[in-house]
């Protein structure tokens, strides 16, 4: 075993004894029915220990394996970790981590196809490492971040057997391929509820042919935040993004981006929301003004006066994006059976794609943790499709 990992797994034994923030998550999930067989297993762990009380040490990781079939799924198992120290003090708070992902039995991916049309990749493993500066003085805040991450993979190339009729697939060397972003961004609060801001973005990578794949931003934001009244809110924001790159189309060179929302509390324990967001694109001269998205989304959530902890709840919603044809239709309630015992019913609709409908019965042991059971039944379009039925069980763990 490496020494990296002897020191994660100090860190995690460390922070789980000492930390007053630590939660253990595991799931299980398995079709039954007609349907090929199918499982998934996922595990999430999460670990935090204050060094001094402005010193923080956190680790988290994630663990997903399954014997999902390679068509629907890029790989058949995966995990991630993280590991980030935090400093904080009352005019400047720095933070650095590591990430780490390792896949198994990845799928082959064309993950570049402006640069390699003819290649695939299998992922193997994923190093990033990230810093990030943050100050705030007076009305005036300020950030900046650098993140570089290499991705190890290995080319796959496909080369026409004309005495077979088959395509045979060569998997070469496995090789780096590294990508550096960074930033700044600048703020200031010009009355309570608004906030005006610029940034400067830079992204490149370094591969086969590193001049295009570099991207460079400039842009200006601002943010709402106003109360109307006691029972309203809205939100806003705006975010203009003139961007520099070669391979960027003409169109696509300015990016806008904006959006608002508006909560109501309709009466004790109903609250409800609408909001609208929109990204738009346009040339450097701000000629013609072309849609890429546009949704609007509406919900309502009613917290049953009965539950003393305010865990039972009757909520509906929708969504509509027809630009991306991708609207939906939601509902879900949650009630306490006994005790603390609970259980959630709930549905989802998306036309001409599925509708889903979901089943969770848990139980919590007193703010220690949960332990649940769940069904789940997907029903795709055409509905000569088969049918999903999945059953499962999980917990969580709080200490």
């Amino acid at each position: 075993m490496s020494k990296q990992r002897y020191l994660l797994i100090t860190l995690i034994i460390l922070s789980c004894s000492l930390a007053a923030q630590n939660s253990w998550k595991t799931e299980f999930i398995a079709s039954v029915g007609d349907k090929e067989p199918l499982w998934i297993g996922r595990s999430n762990l999460n670990a935090e220990l204050y060094i001094k009380p402005n010193l923080a040490l956190n680790f988290r990781t994630k663990l997903e394996s399954s014997d999902a079939l390679e068509r629907e799924f890029p790989q058949k198992t995966w995990s991630n970790s993280a590991l980030s120290i935090k400093y904080t003090q009352p005019l400047l708070t720095a933070e650095a981590s590591y990430r780490s992902t390792l896949w198994g039995s990845s799928k082959a991916l064309n993950l570049y196809p402006v640069d390699s049309p003819g290649l695939d990749f299998r992922r193997n493993a994923e190093h990033q490492s990230s810093l990030s500066l943050s100050s705030e003085f007076q009305k005036l805040r300020g950030s900046a971040f650098a993140i570089h991450r290499q991705l190890r993979a290995r080319p796959v190339s496909y080369v026409y057997d004309w005495q077979t009729d088959t395509t045979i697939s060569e998997v070469h060397a496995e090789k780096g391929l590294d990508n550096v972003y960074a930033g700044a961004d600048a703020a200031y609060q010009i009355r309570p509820y608004l906030r005006a801001g610029a940034f400067v973005r830079h992204s490149e990578a370094h591969f086969d042919r590193a001049d295009s794949y570099r991207i460079d931003a400039a842009g200006l934001n601002a943010e709402l935040e106003h109360k109307l009244n006691n029972s309203t809110r809205i939100l806003g924001h705006f975010v203009w993004t003139n961007r520099f790159s070669d391979n960027l189309s003409p169109e696509s060179r300015n990016l806008l981006q904006s959006g608002v929302r508006i909560q109501r509390t309709l009466m004790p324990g109903l609250n409800g929301f609408i909001s609208y967001q929109n990204n738009s694109c346009t040339d450097a001269r701000l000629d013609t003004l072309y849609l890429i998205s546009n949704q609007i989304r509406a919900q309502i959530q009613y917290h049953f006066s009965y539950d003393p902890d305010k865990d039972s709840y009757l909520l509906a919603g929708a969504k509509f994006s027809k630009s991306n044809e991708a609207s939906a239709f939601f509902s879900e309630a949650q009630s306490r059976i006994m005790n603390r015992l609970y259980a959630r019913v709930g549905w989802k609709w998306l036309p001409e794609l599925y509708v889903q409908y979901n089943g969770r019965l848990g139980y919590f042991f007193n703010g220690l943790g949960e332990m649940y059971l769940l069904y789940q039944k997907h029903e795709p379009f055409p509905l000569q499709t088969a049918d999903f039925h999945y059953l499962g069980f999980g917990s969580s763990i709080y200490f």
